[in-house]
This record gives C-alpha cells, sequence and structure tokens, in this order.
C-alpha cells in the first residue's frame, strides 16, 4: 500500500520574530559548538530536530538537506547552514553522518533540554521525539517553524520557501565575504562571514532577487 504521509504543517512558536536563543551542544565528533557563534557567521541557518538517526524518514530528511546543500541555488546563494539535532548519542550521530556524507553537523540532546526549550514536542501519541525545523535569518532571528514526523520532503521545501523570502528582503544589498575563525562554529565553512551592506539605489534589474518573487 501507499505509505502513510501527513503534510507537516507550519506552527506558531514563541520564539518566531525574536532572536535565537543560544544552543551549547556536543556535536556527531565531540566537539562543543555554540548557535550564536553560528548566527556570528551572518549566514540563514536551517536547524531541524529529528527523532532517530538511521530510521528510514530520518535519514530521507537529512539526505534532502545534504543534497540541497549541495545542489539548491538557494542554500548556496546564502551559503545557508544546516545544523541537525537528535537524542542519539554522539557515536550513533557519527556512523549516520559517516554512512550518508551529510557534510553538516548533527548536535547530542540526549536529555531534550534544547528541544524543551525550543518547543520541539513528540509525535505518535509520544512515543517519538517530534520532527522540526525552524529557519533562522542572517541577523539571528527565528522566522519560521514547521513541524510534522511523516512529511520528510516538505521540511527542505519549507526551508528554501523562507531562505527565498530572506533573499528577497536581502536583494539589491552588497556582501562582504570575511575570513572569521571560530572553533565554536557549528559548520565546516567556519573560515568565511557574511556582512551586507546598505542597500545600492539605482541598480534596477540587478537589485532584483536572484530565484524570482519571494512564496
Amino acid at each position: 500500500g501507499a505509505a502513510l504521509k501527513i503534510p507537516a504543517k507550519e506552527k506558531d512558536s514563541p520564539l518566531i520574530g525574536h532572536f535565537a536563543p543560544e544552543i551549547i551542544a556536543t556535536d556527531h565528533l565531540g566537539r562543543t559548538v555554540s548557535l550564536h557563534a553560528t548566527i556570528a557567521l551572518g549566514r540563514p541557518i536551517v536547524l531541524y530536530f529529528f527523532p532517530l538517526a538511521g530510521s528510514p524518514h530520518c535519514t530521507k530528511e537529512s539526505c534532502s538537506f545534504r543534497d540541497a546543500v549541495g545542489a539548491s541555488p538557494i542554500f548556496n546563494d546564502l551559503n545557508a547552514v544546516v545544523i541537525g539535532i537528535s537524542q542519539d548519542p554522539p557515536a550513533r550521530s557519527r556512523r549516520f553522518v559517516d554512512e550518508h556524507h551529510l557534510g553538516f553537523r548533527i548536535l547530542h540532546d540526549s536529555q531534550r533540554h534544547i528541544m524543551d526549550a525550543w518547543g520541539v514536542g513528540r509525535g505518535l501519541l509520544g512515543l517519538i521525539d517530534g520532527r522540526c525545523t525552524f529557519v533562522i535569518d542572517h541577523q539571528g532571528v527565528v522566522r519560521a517553524m514547521l513541524d510534522g514526523v511523516w512529511d520528510y520532503q516538505g521540511h527542505r521545501n519549507f526551508a528554501e520557501k523562507w531562505l527565498c523570502r530572506i533573499e528577497h528582503e536581502l536583494s539589491g544589498r552588497e556582501r562582504f565575504y570575511i575570513a572569521h575563525d571560530d572553533e565554536g562554529v557549528a559548520c565546516e565553512e567556519a573560515n568565511v562571514k557574511v556582512v551586507y551592506g546598505d542597500p545600492v539605489p539605482g541598480r534596477g534589474i540587478a537589485a532584483a532577487p536572484r530565484h524570482g518573487a519571494a512564496p
């Protein structure tokens, strides 16, 4: 029979419109990283919480984000950072990252302290952790939240939609790429910081969003 698919839905969150709460956690290689240090890079962040590394839907979702980092024009144009979080022990997360060549950090939240702080609930009648994705803009403001256990592809679509909106807001502003060195940054390309200048008037078509109208 057909696989069960219940569309993920955007939900209100008290975090939306506010600077993202700090996250200090250990990644899959045992490195301590900071969300605020990552925000300081000036790059949008896709922060996704998932129930279990290696399960079918979590694998498909994580590989979808991996492919987005590699091939999605909007992810690449904004130098978006992807960070995953689960309750999995670091050893399991490391195997998961290595097996699927994810190329981004998976953080460890064994006691659900981060999930609780971010309002990530449970799914399937409380049997598993929820699957939630947050988009954080280049200034560190939480822009939106998506919740849905089954619709793994919907999480990438949601991220791309909001990245397009952010790109639309930034169109016409010059970008400056600055060397940046901080071991606490939760991404592999930690040496690049993006700074946006003031809008440049009179640029005509050059100031238009690169990826069309924001959805």
